[in-house]
């Protein structure tokens, strides 16, 4: 009987030093989930463009903190001025926004900065981007509360997904935002239950667990398919564009065009770039770069083409976050440059 249990406690002890190894090991590979801090982004439903950023709200996106006014636009960060005397109104989605930095390091609160350096409190940029949007919800969120600031200039920033969702939600869909103020498909809050809590802390915390984790979700979306947006994704890294899905994108800056006639201001663009083509050679003539330069070449509009700037440059990655696809301060910052010299010229 002690030759067993002394076996038992000898088998228990080589189980957990293998089990300290390997998690030792994975650590060196594996990349465990970061902890988002809550509140994350809210957003509360909108009928057209089926959520809309909540105004007046403090949070953290990812795991830099933001804040928002009481007119849903995000905030410049302290010392920002207020009722500057020439307003630009940045448009756009989670690139406009700044998903992933804080406030003081989006590319609109840069360039107010940098406008503001000759002259402080000369110049306002109202960040008006929101995560997940595409034109057609940008449009309707400028011609509702855009206009009513104003602004003697506006800036675009185009991600290559704005061609999606191009129409209002349909009657029966689900909604998009929960009770709490997140997407329904993406809540940061740990699940109900205290097993369900359990398995997702030590999921997110165990190298192990959180490989095997990923190992069984794999599965799972393999049995199911590759969804609509990897899909997109796949054909637009093989340069399979489709210029009738541009359309969209193609009628809004025809739209804008006219509304900076009508209500006069002048009218940029930046086209953001992709972390998995920058860098590379020939990036700057893919479909879809080729395709939006001749849209706002040909209706004059002056634009930062962000598939040149960092076709060629050594190092993207240092210009992206690590977690997702979207730019890091430092990318920002270079947005920020280059719109600044095309606003000088």
């Amino acid at each position: 009987m002690k030759k067993l249990v002394f076996r038992l406690i000898l088998l228990t002890g080589v189980l957990a030093l293998a089990l300290l190894a390997g998690e030792g090991i994975l650590r060196v590979f594996v990349d465990l989930p970061r902890t988002k801090p809550l509140p994350q982004v809210r957003y509360d439903p909108d009928p057209v463009r089926r959520f809309t950023l909540r105004p007046d709200q403090s949070g953290f996106t990812w795991e830099a903190p933001f804040n928002v006014d009481a007119d849903g636009f995000r905030r410049n960060g302290a010392g920002a001025p207020e009722n500057g005397r020439r307003t630009i109104l940045a448009t756009g989605d989670s690139f406009t926004f700044g998903m992933g930095v804080e406030d003081h390091q989006t590319w609109p609160a840069v360039l107010e900065q940098r406008l503001n350096r000759a002259e402080p409190g000369s110049v306002q940029v109202l960040n008006g981007g929101t995560v997940s949007y595409g034109v057609f919800q940008e449009i309707d969120l400028f011609r509702k509360r855009g206009l009513g600031v104003d602004p003697d200039i506006v800036i675009h920033g185009l991600y290559w997904n704005d061609y999606m969702s191009a129409g209002p939600p349909d009657p029966d869909s689900p909604p998009a935002v929960n009770d709490a103020g997140y997407f329904t498909w993406d809540d940061p809050r740990p699940p109900a239950g205290f097993v369900r809590r359990v398995v997702h802390s030590l999921s997110s915390h165990s190298a192990i667990l959180f490989t095997l984790k990923r190992v069984l979700a794999r599965g799972r979306n393999e049995s199911r398919g590759v969804t609509t947006y990897q899909q997109a994704y796949n054909r637009f890294l093989a340069g399979e564009v489709n210029p009738e899905e541009l359309e969209p994108i193609d009628r809004f800056y025809e739209e804008m065009v006219a509304l900076s006639a009508d209500h006069p201001f002048e009218f940029y663009v930046v086209i953001f770039p992709v972390v998995d083509l920058a860098g590379q050679a020939g990036s700057g003539d893919h479909p879809f770069a080729r395709h939006v330069r001749g849209v706002l070449d040909s209706l004059e509009v002056r634009y930062v083409d962000g598939f040149r700037l960092w076709e060629s440059m050594p190092d993207p990655g240092s210009t992206f976050l690590p977690y997702n696809r979207h730019l890091n301060h430092r990318g920002y910052d270079l947005v920020a440059d280059e719109l600044e010299r095309l606003l000088a010229e």
